[in-house]
């Protein structure tokens, strides 16, 4: 027989993960890294700091959210 506690801690771990998947989702990782990184006339910023003229880029994106940061990049930065 239950007290009522376990249908608590059940309702309270279902808003709870329904909180978590929801922040989950808002974050747009190709969105965030479209913000970091700007070209300009052939220069570079990353987060607001001028890269070296003529500077390599090499992009490595990892995980869940990296097809999608290598492709924000690409579109900023091109080829």
């Amino acid at each position: 027989m239950s007290d009522g506690r376990d249908e608590a801690r059940a309702s309270v771990r279902d808003r709870l993960e329904t909180i978590f998947r929801a922040a989950l989702e808002a974050v747009d990782a190709g969105r965030c890294t479209r913000e970091a990184l700007e070209r300009n006339d052939g220069r570079v910023r990353v987060a607001g700091r001028a890269l070296a003229p003529g500077v390599r880029i090499i992009a490595l994106a990892v995980g869940k959210a990296g097809a999608a940061m290598a492709r924000a990049a690409e579109e900023v930065l091109g080829d």
